[in-house]
């Protein structure tokens, strides 16, 4: 059997995401959608300003699928900011412990919920 990295997804990849979002807000906006299992925003290692980007896995696929479908080009922010919202890479899943290895060797910085 193959190992659990390679099951389906319900992680969703966000970008446009305004400058001055937190992840805090990024979480919040997406709960609405269904429980939330952790995600980020990315930033920048060195200088700590958000690179416009984050991530979000639901607890349920479902909840991942209708993010995708009901937020891809929603406003995010009340000012008017359109965010895409796709699927993320599809490649190998990894645990919080593992991506936050990966950030540090890559140097960007991200804030985790529930890791």
């Amino acid at each position: 059997m193959l190992n659990d990295r390679f099951s389906y997804s319900t992680t969703v990849f966000i970008s446009s995401l305004p400058y001055a979002a937190t992840t805090t807000d990024l979480l919040t906006h997406f709960s609405y959608i269904g429980p939330v299992r952790h995600g980020f925003i990315a930033t920048d290692k060195e200088s700590g300003k958000s690179k416009g980007v984050g991530y979000v896995t639901y607890s349920l696929k479902e909840d991942a699928d209708r993010a995708v479908t009901e937020l891809d080009g929603g406003e995010f922010g009340g000012k008017g900011r359109k965010i895409r919202v796709t699927w993320a890479d599809k490649r190998v899943h990894y645990s919080c412990i593992e991506l936050q290895k990966y950030f540090e060797l890559m140097k960007i910085a991200c804030t985790w919920r529930d890791c």
